[in-house]
């Protein structure tokens, strides 16, 4: 809130200039007295008439928005006729704020039309330098946000043109131009670069094309990007890399050659821990077909040995990297350490992420945390506002209501209730607990008694949650959303975790799970990686089991690429689990694509709109 007050107050007092000379001497960094300022500012504007009022009102508007005074910013603005507006400026300012003012009410395809209309075009063209940078931007971000990728590349590369004076604003706009061109998959970044109206244009989407193919091979992917660099010698990529390539050639000879593979082969953990194995020897098996070289694995049972001997006998023997390991009171034995004398990949996190870890400590898992921070952004950008939370009775249930619970709040939705579940096979008292259906059949039945005779009644679920967040298993989740349906709860849109979807293709059994839109894992929706193909031939452990094996791969690809996360802070993976990125406190993070069941089959969905069921 002081960031916003800054600038409000900077905005304010910078645009007031020429309106009532006591208004900037009145402001100052009190927020009340600022808003005082602003209510004087529009007493005097509507004064006026014409452009002139909707200029000052626009102004006034703004400085409220910047405030957090959503409400208040929006009914000023409601009052501004825009056909008012002759100044190409004044109008796109208009047309900025319109579209944040949507894009609070969770409106994206309403702020769209604010920033892609004929009117808005043409102003755009006859506008200032500055105001087409704001525009420029403005749009790239709406359309990333709303899963338009290739259509903020164009923005990208538009506004790229007119920051050609402000070096570091154009080095965060590439910045963020590549991070844009890596959400788009191989296959249409081929394409695109075919199709690109510009030489500059098919530059970049060939260069994401050849990065992204080859980003599991280090000295491959390198090689790509040079020698895409002596095609493109003076295209804009050329001249300056993305930041995330430029540690290529670093990464490439720092390459460990001895690696260990920390895991509890036996005890309790036995099986979780061979299907990472498997995924990680899967990976690199597939990764020394075309090298020269690769590095020596040699693999350690963590439930042999205390974990601080076997890991300084492993640095003894030479061991440059250590992937591991999973057990989470041996993570905190070793994050409890000074310092680590090598990158050390743990495949978990600790406990207490508030205290200091020992360098060198980087953390990989399949948490619940991000996925559940992800269902509360996308449900609020949804539209969403009012959650019913269901989730296990269970410590993996708990820390999902939990993360899920600070995550809405925090963007002002309301929990409404949360209902946790046993494994059970009959949900229906539950569901129907939880949509208060009882409530509706107690006052009919009041009803009855009051006027002494029967009346027509159809039992009603409660009307004050539009959303269920459902943290389920495939045979929970496929009884608890047709029982959804049967207690009146069939029109509620449900968001869930990836955990609802193993990669069963049983069409019948998925079919009552119909509408379900989840966090999905892409090593389910990618049949042609040779790493799966290799695991279906050789091993023959349950679904439950692929998570695992696709955490394995990805863990294969990120030990290389840690201080590349580490220190480019827009940096990306882009594996079996999800795109990675890094934390500030060396913890791996994952983004999932969303999913949903439609007639029984487990599909792909943009990142805003959603496929009817």
């Amino acid at each position: 809130m002081l960031k916003k007050g800054l600038l409000a107050a900077l905005l304010f007092s910078t645009l007031v200039g020429c309106g009532p000379g006591n208004v900037q001497q009145q402001s100052s960094t009190s927020a009340q007295v600022a808003l005082d300022d602003i209510a004087q500012y529009i007493e005097t504007a509507n004064a006026l008439e014409g452009e002139e009022r909707s200029r000052r009102l626009t102004t006034a508007a703004q400085s409220l928005y910047v405030y957090g005074k959503i409400d208040w910013s929006r009914n000023v603005l409601s009052s501004i006729d825009p056909r008012s507006f002759q100044d190409a400026d004044g109008f796109i300012q208009y047309s900025l704020l319109s579209a944040n003012l949507s894009l609070e009410a969770a409106e994206p395809f309403s702020a769209k039309h604010s920033l892609f209309n004929p009117r808005f075009e043409s102003s755009l063209t006859s506008s200032s330098i500055e105001t087409q940078i704001q525009a420029r931007e403005a749009r790239a971000n709406l359309l990333f946000d709303i899963g338009e990728y290739s259509e903020a590349v164009t923005e990208r590369i538009k506004l790229d043109a007119l920051l050609a004076n402000n070096t570091e604003a154009r080095e965060l706009n590439q910045d963020n131009l590549w991070q844009t061109l890596m959400e788009i998959s191989v296959s249409d970044l081929e394409l695109e670069a075919k199709a690109a109206q510009s030489s500059e244009t098919s530059g970049w989407y060939t260069l994401a094309a050849l990065s992204k193919s080859s980003q599991t091979d280090l000295s491959a992917q390198l090689n790509a990007v040079e020698n895409w660099a002596m095609l493109w010698p003076e295209h804009p990529a050329s001249l300056r890399l993305p930041s995330d390539l430029q540690l290529l050639k670093q990464l490439v000879e720092n390459h460990p050659k001895k690696i260990a593979l920390f895991l509890p082969l036996s005890g309790k953990l036995s099986n979780a821990a061979s299907a990472l194995r498997d995924g990680f020897m899967a990976a690199h098996y597939q990764a020394s077909i075309n090298a020269t070289t690769q590095p020596v694995i040699r693999i350690y049972d963590t439930e042999q040995y205390n974990i601080i001997d076997l890991y300084e006998r492993a640095v003894a023997e030479g061991v440059e990297v250590v992937i591991g390991p999973l057990n989470k009171d041996k993570i905190d034995e070793l994050a409890l350490l000074p310092e680590l004398p090598v990158p050390t990949l743990a495949l978990n996190y600790v406990d207490n992420e508030s205290i200091p870890t020992a360098s060198n400590l980087y953390q990989f898992g399949l948490r619940i945390d991000d996925e559940v921070q992800q269902i509360a952004n996308r449900a609020w950008r949804d539209g969403y506002r009012r959650a019913l939370v269901l989730a296990p009775t269970s410590s993996w249930g708990d820390k999902a209501i939990a993360t899920f619970s600070k995550a809405w709040q925090a963007q002002n939705g309301e929990i409404v209730s949360t209902h946790q579940f046993n494994a059970q096979k009959d949900y229906s008292r539950l569901i129907k607990d939880a949509l208060k259906v009882a409530d509706s059949q107690t006052r009919a039945r009041q009803i009855r008694q009051l006027i002494g005779k029967s009346v027509e009644f159809e039992p009603r679920r409660r009307k004050d949650i539009d959303v269920i967040i459902l943290i389920a298993h495939p045979s929970q989740a496929r009884q608890i959303k047709p029982t959804l349906a049967f207690h009146y709860g069939g029109d509620l849109p449900v968001y869930s975790s990836s955990h609802v979807y193993d990669g069963s293709e049983d069409s019948k059994a998925n079919s009552d799970m119909n509408g379900i839109r989840f966090t999905s894992l892409p090593w389910y929706f990618d049949n042609t990686r040779e790493e799966k193909k290799e695991i279906d031939k050789y091993t023959h452990q349950p679904a439950t089991f692929d998570r695992l094996y696709a955490m394995g791969v990805d863990a294969y690809s990120l030990y290389p690429r840690l201080k590349q996360l580490e220190q480019v802070t827009k940096a990306h993976f882009y594996g079996a689990t999800g795109s990675l990125s890094m934390s500030n406190t060396r913890q791996i993070q994952r983004t999932q694509s969303w999913a949903q069941f439609v007639r029984g089959k487990a599909v792909l969905v943009p990142t805003v709109s959603v496929v009817d069921e």
